[in-house]
């Protein structure tokens, strides 16, 4: 499986397993399924949502995302 690099605002390069991540899901056991799935891959900041309010929320109180 490819890793995506992202160029951040800093201009270094850094892979998804460093960049945060916004998981959105109604479904718990669906979240729970892609959140095993993401920390298995290697990737540790991730921030989990039950619902697209919240996570746009989170986006206004966090806009260095």
């Amino acid at each position: 499986m490819p890793i995506a690099i992202l160029v951040s605002k800093t201009k270094k390069m850094e892979t998804i397993f460093t960049q945060k991540i916004f998981l959105v899901d109604d479904d718990a056991f669906s979240r729970e399924i892609y959140l095993q799935h993401l920390h298995n891959m290697g990737c540790t900041n991730v921030q989990v949502f039950e619902n697209g309010t919240a996570c746009l929320d989170a986006l206004t109180e966090e806009p260095r995302v």
